[in-house]
């Protein structure tokens, strides 16, 4: 993928979605994909490799995402929203 990593990563309602800017310096940002909840997702954070995303939803989950396909890695639950997600920033 001829893409520059200059990445943006928001959440709107129930979806993550993960943008790219292109390499032609024209300031131009293409999705690169995205990825789904069951409710609202108030938090969305990049591993420090920036080879992982996790989201947290008040569907009671956390969920990794692979930042560049967006391919579902893993989903925790927990008996509450979760409102904050981090990596630590040893990976």
């Amino acid at each position: 993928m001829n893409k520059t990593y200059k990445t943006t990563l928001f959440s709107f309602l129930v979806c993550v979605f993960v943008l790219v800017q292109t390499t032609n310096g024209q300031g131009q940002l293409d999705l690169l994909w995205t990825g789904n909840h069951g409710n609202n997702v108030y938090s969305v954070s990049f591993s420090p490799d920036g080879s992982k995303v996790v989201s947290g939803s008040d569907d009671n989950t956390l969920k990794v995402w692979n930042a560049n396909t967006g391919s579902l890695l893993w989903t925790g639950t927990h008996n509450s929203y979760v409102r904050s997600v981090s990596f630590s920033p040893d990976g």
